[in-house]
């Protein structure tokens, strides 16, 4: 217990002093306008130097502190939610890990060494995703493994290609002729989008659940999730042709229908929460898509600080509910778990882009400018009713877990004292409060946001009409019926039989055939098979002869012969 109590005081004390430094580097580019870069000769070998190059300004620099304060937040969670653990500091160890990687992603002014990070992001998060050793853990955590892999490979085929064309630069590749431009381009957006779980890889985020709640609230929040659209939005040059904004355009508005779709029908907390980050990350990509990176990059920390506090409150409740994760079991709880209700109700409101709340200066001032461009009116529809549905699942969820009846026989155990857990949840509401404002302030140098008030109304408006909507869909949809609507809608519309599932299936099914093959030979599946069953049959022959039914036996001898006679 020592060495547990000891080893989280060294963390905090870590982390603490990383947010703090990040802070005063944030203050002082800010104010001078300035943009470092520091290169370390990292490795020397016969004359040849290895130099490591960190890119510090204000980009960069938020990114980093925004992830160390989710991480201290998540170890603070992690303390009291996981402190029975018997691998308990192994956990933090993989914490570390995927930590350090993320580190080496965010200040890596190119590709080549961002790909450092990228694996170690793959790696580490495989192994967090698998860490209760369950089937279920493991299939989740080969999914994920398998579709990051994709993203490795794309990424690993783009840089040899910059190669070939003798330049890393990423803007002379999009200065040069177009058909390699725009091959470079799709290759590189699709090699992010497997992280950020853009369409047609989608399927392995709601998968990775599996993982425990800190993980989730860390990995697929703020950091995984993000590294992918946190590169598209540092290399934005790259895609600068029609085709491939296109490509991210239709990305980010399938990716938010589909996912806001999903969760409609969704029973699972945590795969619902990860259904909504899915669909914030269709709204990332919708901005980026749209020529709006400096709003993508804006609403990826606003949406890292609350997403990572609903993770958080949400694992408060399936913690104090006895690990169900099924909302229907955790009804009733506002009166027996004030704490985390109201930061569920915080961090929804910000989810829906409540007025004045976090994501209201960053989503919908992103919808605000679509809803302005010339879109054709397929990607606007689909937009539209992306943000309805957000609003109807947001208050969905609320409504089952905090008021609805629950099923549960008694809600004694369920409580709100646990003095880490609040901890960690407080850390983070002032950012995922209030951050709004300093970042438009930061990013947009505003000091004031210019409203309208036809927009405060309509988005009030539009908050009323989704819950009385909810309210109705909830009375209206029966889980009785249409069984194969809702296994499509709540399976993602099957995404995961291709991207997953499907070839794991096929690969099984052929390695069990393969293996029998192996194991006892073509003699064994061709002469012993068939000796066995001859032999089975004379069993049942003489059985048949002993059980008295002397009748039938003469009846069969009579009939063999009679057919030999007329042949």
């Amino acid at each position: 217990m020592n060495f547990k109590l000891n080893q989280f005081w060294l963390s905090m004390m870590i982390f603490t002093f990383l947010i703090m430094c990040s802070a005063f580097m944030i203050f002082k580019i800010y104010c001078t306008k300035t943009v470092m870069l520091v290169e370390w000769e990292a490795i020397n070998i016969m004359g040849k130097n290895f130099d490591l190059i960190i890119l510090l300004d204000l980009f960069s620099l938020s990114f980093f502190f925004t992830v160390m304060v989710i991480t201290t937040s998540v170890l603070i969670f992690s303390n009291s939610y996981m402190n029975s653990d018997t691998y308990f500091t192994r956990f933090h160890l993989l914490i570390y890990s995927f930590v350090f990687s993320m580190i080496m992603l965010i200040f890596s002014p190119n590709l080549v060494s961002a790909l450092i990070g990228w694996d170690g992001l793959g790696m580490s998060s495989y192994l967090l995703v698998i860490y209760y050793a369950s089937e279920k853990s493991f299939k989740a955590g080969m999914i994920t493994a398998l579709t990051n892999r994709v993203g490795d490979a794309l990424l690993i085929i783009y840089i040899g290609l910059s190669f070939y064309l003798s330049t890393l630069s990423a803007s002379l590749i999009s200065s040069m002729a177009l058909k390699p431009a725009v091959s470079l381009a799709l290759v590189f957006l699709v090699a992010v989008s497997t992280k950020s779980a853009q369409i047609p890889f989608s399927a392995w985020l709601p998968a990775a659940m599996a993982a425990p709640t800190p993980v989730s609230a860390l990995v697929h929040s703020s950091t995984l999730v993000t590294a992918g659209i946190y590169l598209m939005f540092r290399f934005s040059c790259i895609y600068s042709e029609n085709l491939s904004i296109n490509y991210l355009l239709w990305a980010g508005v399938m990716t938010m229908f589909l996912a806001s779709l999903s969760a409609l029908t969704e029973m699972d907390m945590k795969k619902m929460v990860a259904l909504s980050t899915l669909s914030q990350l269709g709204v990332m990509s919708l901005a980026l898509g749209s020529g709006l990176p400096m709003l993508g990059f804006l609403h990826l920390l606003a949406h890292a600080f609350f997403k990572a506090l609903l993770f958080l409150s949400t694992g408060s409740m399936i913690h104090a509910c006895g690990s169900y994760q099924d909302m229907r079991k955790s009804g009733s709880v506002m009166e027996v778990m004030p704490v985390s209700s109201s930061v569920m109700l915080v961090c929804l409101l910000s989810l829906m882009g409540a007025p004045f709340m976090v994501s209201f200066y960053s989503k919908e001032t992103i919808i605000e400018s679509m809803v302005l461009m010339n879109l054709s009116s397929l990607p606007w529809s689909l937009m539209i009713m992306g943000v309805l549905l957000t609003g109807i699942y947001s208050m969905r969820m609320l409504y089952t877990i905090t008021l609805s009846l629950s099923n549960q026989a008694t809600l004694h155990t369920k409580s709100d004292n646990d003095l880490l857990t609040n901890l960690s949840m407080m850390v983070l509401l002032v950012p995922g409060t209030c951050s709004g404002v300093m970042l438009n302030f930061m990013f947009f140098k505003a000091t004031s946001l210019s409203i309208s008030t036809i927009q405060v109304k309509v988005m009030i408006y539009i908050m009323l009409l989704t819950s009385f909507m909810s309210l109705f869909l909830m009375k209206l949809l029966s889980f009785n019926k249409a069984k194969m609507t809702q296994w499509v809608w709540t399976n993602l519309w099957n995404l995961p039989l291709f991207s997953g599932m499907g070839p794991l299936s096929l690969l099984k099914f052929y390695g069990m055939k393969l293996n029998f093959l192996n194991d006892y030979s073509w003699m064994y599946s061709i002469k012993t098979k068939n000796i066995l069953s001859s032999s089975e049959y004379l069993v049942k022959t003489s059985m048949m002869f002993n059980s008295n039914k002397f009748s039938r036996f003469i009846s069969i001898c009579l009939l063999f012969i009679t057919l030999i006679m007329f042949m």
